[in-house]
Parts: structure tokens; C-alpha cells; sequence
């Protein structure tokens, strides 16, 4: 094994479960509910499900409240990502449990760390500077620099490419289901994490699962996948 390779959200830090709580305000603000199940099916990637869509769905479109929420959906899109954002500095940014850990024995093991993640460059590196962990990663891959969302491979490969790496010899840390699947058809092996919004997610196609990077060490994950045969 030459490198980690990080997902963020989810990984590194919980903004998934705060994301989540923040539509699900605003659909109680409206009169209905939005599920974890129905959440589920976005986590990890983009452009598979738009909660303004869902709500007026749920309103009936052709109501007082659809046509308000059509006349005020930037406005609606703004405070959702305000409470999203309260939240998580509520949370003071500390990194998920073993994260730093994991960052730490890396570097000592001469490992190469990269980021590979569905979000806008822009949220990645403001959030890992306000965690002060910017400078671990060699390479921060995200949208907006031509690459597709996961389960496509693209944005694991770059981040490969970016450190030097074969992506076979590259581990991908991930939570989420379309995390998992973008990683492996991009070449890497994958330790799943799932926690808070991903915990029931079917994660079996991962080469390791476990619940938190503080269950167990960098090197006995990297003995446990990357054993000779």
C-alpha cells in the first residue's frame, strides 16, 4: 500500500447527519416529513435527488404552499444550507473518531494521502483548513473541475494520478454506498466506515467494514488487505 485516500463527508467529518437535519427542518416547516431512506439515495453523490422537487411533491405542486415554495425556492435553498452549516459549527469541527490518528500514522508510514469526494472543491478546503488538516492531503479531488460525481470512477482516479499511485495500490475510505462503488471500479481496495446516515447501507463489497476508524490500526488494516496472498 502507497496511499489513503479519504472521502469527506461522512468520513473525515459528519456533515451528513447535520445536512439531513436541516432539510428534514425545513419539510417540517411545510407540514410533511422527508426519511432517512428517502435521504439515503444522495448521500455520496449529486444530481440524483432534489429535495425542492420532493417537497412540492409532497405539497402538491398546484397548492398555496407549492406555488410558495416555487416562488421562494433560492430562498428556501439558502436557509437550508444555513442550518447545515450552524450545525456543523456547533460541532466545533472536530474530525470523526481516529481520523487524526489514521492522518498521523500515515505520514509516519511514509503514506501518501489524498481526498477523493463528491463536494465542491471550495467546501472541501474550507472545511479541512477550519479542522486543521489541509496539510495531510497532497491532493484535494472534488466537483468542479470537469470530473463526474460518484459511483463514477473519476474522481478516485484523479486523486490517484494526482499522488503517483497505481489505484491498486491505494486504499479509499469511504462511507457510503456510491463512495464504495466509485473507488472500486477506479482500481483501489476500500475500508468501509459507515456511521450515522450510512450505518444500514449494504457495505458488503468493501474489502473491510468497520465501525470506526478507532476500532482498529492503520497497520493492521493495511495487514489485513494488502497481505501477500
Amino acid at each position: 500500500m502507497e496511499a489513503l485516500v479519504f472521502d469527506f463527508d461522512g468520513v473525515v467529518l459528519d456533515t451528513e447527519t447535520p445536512l439531513y437535519e436541516a432539510w428534514s427542518s425545513i419539510y417540517q416547516d411545510h407540514g410533511v416529513t422527508l426519511t432517512h431512506e428517502e435521504w439515503q439515495i444522495c448521500i455520496g453523490t449529486k444530481g440524483v435527488f432534489d429535495p425542492i422537487e420532493d417537497l412540492l411533491i409532497k405539497v402538491e405542486r398546484s397548492s398555496s404552499i407549492g406555488q410558495a415554495i416555487i416562488n421562494t425556492q433560492n430562498q428556501i435553498r439558502d436557509e437550508a444550507h444555513r442550518r447545515h452549516v450552524d450545525q456543523i459549527e456547533e460541532s466545533l469541527y472536530h474530525p470523526s473518531p481516529g481520523v487524526k490518528k489514521w492522518l498521523d500514522d500515515a505520514i509516519d508510514s511514509k503514506l501518501k494521502i489524498g481526498m477523493a469526494s463528491s463536494s465542491s472543491i471550495g467546501w472541501l478546503e474550507k472545511n479541512l483548513e477550519m479542522m486543521g488538516l489541509r496539510s495531510y492531503f497532497l491532493s484535494v479531488v472534488g466537483l468542479g473541475t470537469g470530473l463526474r460525481p460518484k459511483p463514477f470512477p473519476d474522481v478516485y482516479a484523479k486523486a490517484c494520478m494526482d499522488l503517483g499511485v497505481e489505484p491498486s495500490h491505494a486504499l479509499a475510505i469511504e462511507d457510503s454506498l456510491h463512495g464504495l462503488n466509485s473507488a472500486k471500479e477506479a482500481g483501489l481496495k476500500c475500508l468501509a466506515v459507515p456511521r450515522g446516515m450510512t450505518r444500514n447501507m449494504d457495505l458488503s463489497g468493501a474489502d473491510l467494514v468497520i465501525e470506526s476508524l478507532e476500532d482498529i490500526s492503520l497497520k493492521a488494516v493495511r495487514e489485513l488487505i494488502f497481505a501477500p496472498s
